[in-house]
């Protein structure tokens, strides 16, 4: 028991190899954080490419010679955004005065200020490397565990 008891003693004062034993408490940690760091990163990635993509609509829109039709402007966000034309929405907006007018208005009575706005949102989706738990963060989680991002862009016309 003497023997035992002294070798015991030896290894308690033995720091070799602590290093490899703080690394594998802490690695398991670090990967969950880096992982958690791409996965942001991509979903960052997912909404800038639908972002890019209204965006892209609109500058058809402004160097046009003639305004383009709606079908134009979907299709090349679509292209852009990696989606189907279904998931753009194109939007006219008319504000008098800087009142927003019904879809049925066309124009302002002569004494009022007028503004015509073309809004694009294009929606896609992210599937998150953690779907089932960390995806319910998001707002706005499918039932698939994929996550809408959406991506606006908006110009005054007139």
């Amino acid at each position: 028991m003497r023997i035992g008891a002294a070798r015991l003693r030896a290894l308690g004062g033995d720091e070799r190899g602590v290093s490899v034993v703080e690394l594998g408490l802490c690695l398991p940690v670090l990967a969950i954080i880096l992982t958690g760091m791409l996965d942001l990163s991509m979903f960052l990635s997912s909404k800038m490419r639908a972002e890019q993509a209204a965006f892209r609509a609109i500058e058809i829109f402004q160097v046009a010679a003639t305004p383009p039709d709606d079908a134009v402007m979907k299709d090349q966000a679509a292209k852009a955004a990696g989606v189907e034309p279904s998931a753009i929405t194109i939007t006219r907006a008319l504000h008098c005065d800087g009142k927003a007018k019904a879809a049925s208005v066309t124009v302002c009575p002569a004494n009022e200020t007028m503004e015509r706005y073309l809004t694009v949102q294009v929606t896609a989706t992210h599937s998150p490397a953690f779907p089932a738990r960390f995806a319910k963060l998001f707002a706005n989680v499918k039932p698939d565990g994929t996550i809408a991002v959406t991506g606006e862009a908006t110009v005054r016309t007139q």
